[in-house]
């Protein structure tokens, strides 16, 4: 309604109009806080588990299990894999010359950066946080993996899913914490 009819109508339904327009406001008021308070809330509860994810990954790449995993994994890969590189099932499928412990520390390292770059993309850590904590560390071991990556990569017959770590620069996100470091 306009102005004019407002005017013709009689001043008890006036009065009353203008008491329904004042709690219509106040209950939109009060769903327009409710909403806004909830994205709040939402959001530093979002951002809290997102910090509790990463330092969770910090905690685990320090954990004796995974101390041992990597001295393993970087030895073996060092020692054995250096001198006769191949592609990562080719590697593992003859046992010969390669215990059990070799393939469970590698694939333990290797599928721990694979979830944090997982865990990534889908949202769930801090990136920043994630890369001063995790990218120096990365750095070397993107340079122990790469024979094993550019191996497995020539061969296709297998792509395991952390091939995905070395494709598209996938990883140059963690490695900025590296780069902040002073490492080059």
């Amino acid at each position: 309604m306009s102005a004019p009819y407002l005017l013709a109508l009689p001043p008890n339904i006036i009065g009353f109009l203008g008491k329904v327009y004042m709690e219509i406001e106040k209950i939109i008021l009060a769903i327009a806080g409710a909403i806004v308070g909830s994205l709040i809330t939402r959001f530093l509860s979002r951002r809290k588990e997102k910090m509790e994810n990463t330092l969770s990954l910090m905690q685990e790449y320090h954990s004796p299990i995974m101390l041992e995993a990597r001295v393993h994994a970087w030895n073996a890969l060092i020692k054995n894999y250096s001198s006769n590189p191949m592609a990562f099932h080719e590697w593992f499928s003859d046992k010969k010359n390669f215990k059990d412990p070799d393939y469970e520390q590698i694939v333990t390292v290797l599928y721990f950066w694979y979830r944090v770059l997982v865990m990534k993309q889908q949202g769930l850590i801090m990136h920043k946080l994630a890369s001063d904590l995790l990218g120096y560390q990365w750095r070397h071991w993107q340079n122990v993996f790469s024979p094993l990556y550019n191996e497995t990569l020539k061969d296709s017959s297998d792509r395991p899913e952390w091939i995905i770590l070395f494709l598209n620069k996938n990883m140059d996100w963690l490695a900025e914490g590296a780069r902040l470091s002073g490492e080059k």
